[in-house]
């Protein structure tokens, strides 16, 4: 995807700056103790949505599997970090930039999804536990996938930045090769039964995706 930084230009056009790097893969996950973070429930919004556990359950590195590549996102904010209302609307104007990205991609035929900074409260008061109402604009938070992003940052040299005066967010959008995905679509049209056999979802259902990985090999080996 050589025209990935016309994608982002929404989120350029409003301050931040973004690069190109891989996926944080299965070395970038510690998985059990961000979920031991978010039961204590100190930001109180814990069972309370779809992108926030228990509700997100995928963890980074399987993410990474399916969406190889992804674009950083990164802006600084002249506002007070121990400012609670400065934070929220930090990170509400966060997921608006990971929106603006993946709207585009998908646009553009490109799979992907956003992961951002905290709750995603696209719907103001999410529609935890019944259906997502708009899953398209479903960005799951950072934490729920288990990805230490100070490591990953540290991996790029970046790091988190405060001061009385300032702080750094950081949000990541994931994406595959469209022609793979299409590849992987037209092996399966071909060979229906194999979907049936494999990509079984923890409650007993196919998962498309991940089936379509496994019968992407497959097919590559002949």
């Amino acid at each position: 995807m050589d025209d990935w930084m016309s994608l982002c230009q929404q989120a350029l056009d409003n301050g931040w700056s973004a690069e190109r790097v891989q996926s944080p893969g299965q070395e970038f996950e510690d998985r059990e103790r961000f979920l031991a973070s978010c039961r204590e429930n100190s930001c109180g919004r814990y069972g309370t949505s779809w992108s926030c556990p228990p509700g997100w359950t995928e963890g980074i590195s399987s993410l990474s599997a399916r969406y190889p590549d992804a674009i950083l996102l990164e802006k600084v904010f002249r506002s007070d970090p121990h400012d609670p209302k400065a934070v929220e609307s930090a990170s509400d104007e966060a997921h608006k930039a990971v929106r603006s990205v993946t709207a585009a991609m998908r646009n553009a035929g490109i799979p992907c999804i956003g992961l951002s900074d905290g709750m995603c409260g696209y719907c103001g008061i999410c529609s935890y536990p019944d259906e997502c109402r708009y899953p398209a604009q479903l960005t799951p938070s950072i934490s729920a996938t288990g990805l230490d992003i100070g490591r990953f940052l540290e991996s790029l040299g970046k790091g988190f930045s405060f001061s009385d005066s300032s702080f750094t967010l950081y949000c990541l959008v994931l994406f595959g090769d469209a022609r793979v995905e299409r590849s992987c679509a037209q092996w399966f049209i071909r060979h229906p039964r194999i979907l049936r056999r494999i990509g079984r979802s923890e409650n007993g259902q196919t998962d498309r995706r991940e089936g379509c990985a496994h019968g992407a090999h497959k097919a590559h080996r002949g």
